[in-house]
């Protein structure tokens, strides 16, 4: 009975998520995305991406957190916008979604260089050695799910539709969310008085989801990738929310550890990711 269960979800997963030609170079890809599933341990062990709390202060190559986050974002930005020049020139034939993948994508890095110049208030540094694989892997996040989409020849399946359409209101929800309380975030910033051991100011951040978990943040912006892989519904964008849910899950669970050193009034019911769950 059981295998009566499976053959047809494996039938709907097949028909519904497009997998890419399983070339060497495709295969290499998504077998380093399931190698990204551990994304989490080295967060979860204490060996945290040096940037924001968890640079580390003995590193002599730094840069401000502004300059430095400006150039993690900015090169995944500037694929995203190439992609999107080259799909509104599109006259053949396509699925009819390339726009809307490199759009989703522009959306989402053009919303993080302009929190990053314009919204937020840095006050710490970032570990130099840290930018350069971030980065590219933004970069290359972007450039992968953008040229997987040229690679999808129709949507046919008759959930398709309604999956694309669930997918746009989560990448929008998604973005929302995560500008809201970035927002909250620099008020918040703006506001701070306790001093933190290298004289960063800090405070228990509070409004909005903050109230219930860690990061709200990065539930909303894994929502809003989850959205643009249903948009996509390729196997590739999948993998990419389950590596970047694998990654913040760690982070969040680090970042809690980090304010309940700081702060023994640190709400001890908040959850670390997505509330009332994690």
């Amino acid at each position: 009975q059981s295998s009566k269960f499976v053959c047809p979800l494996q039938h709907l997963a097949m028909s519904l998520v497009h997998f890419p030609q399983w070339t060497t170079a495709n295969i290499a890809v998504a077998g380093l995305q399931v190698l990204g599933l551990a994304g989490c341990s080295s967060e979860l062990q204490g060996n945290n991406a040096g940037y924001s709390k968890f640079a580390d202060p003995k590193k002599k190559f730094k840069l401000s957190s502004k300059t430095g986050m400006m150039l993690l974002y900015s090169p995944a930005l500037v694929v995203s916008l190439g992609y999107l020049k080259s799909a509104l020139s599109y006259h053949e034939k396509t699925n009819g979604r390339e726009t809307v993948t490199a759009g989703l994508l522009c959306l989402h890095f053009g919303k993080r260089v302009w929190e990053c110049l314009f919204l937020h208030d840095y006050s710490g540094t970032m570990d130099a050695d840290f930018l350069v694989p971030i980065s590219a892997s933004y970069a290359l996040t972007a450039t992968l799910v953008a040229h997987q989409q040229l690679q999808v020849t129709e949507y046919s399946h008759p959930a398709s539709s309604p999956l694309f359409g669930l997918g746009i209101g989560m990448a929008i929800v998604g973005q929302l969310g995560n500008f809201y309380h970035h927002f909250l975030l620099a008020k918040i910033r703006k506001g701070r008085s306790d001093t933190g051991p290298t004289g960063e100011r800090y405070v228990i951040p509070t409004g909005g989801l903050f109230d219930l978990v860690t990061m709200p943040h990065y539930f909303f912006e894994l929502v809003a990738w989850l959205g643009m892989a249903c948009v996509t519904q390729q196997l590739n964008a999948f993998l990419t929310v389950a590596d970047m849910t694998s990654y913040l899950a760690g982070r969040s669970v680090a970042t809690t550890r980090w304010y309940k050193s700081k702060f023994a009034n640190y709400p001890p019911k908040r959850k670390h990711l997505i509330p009332f769950v994690f």
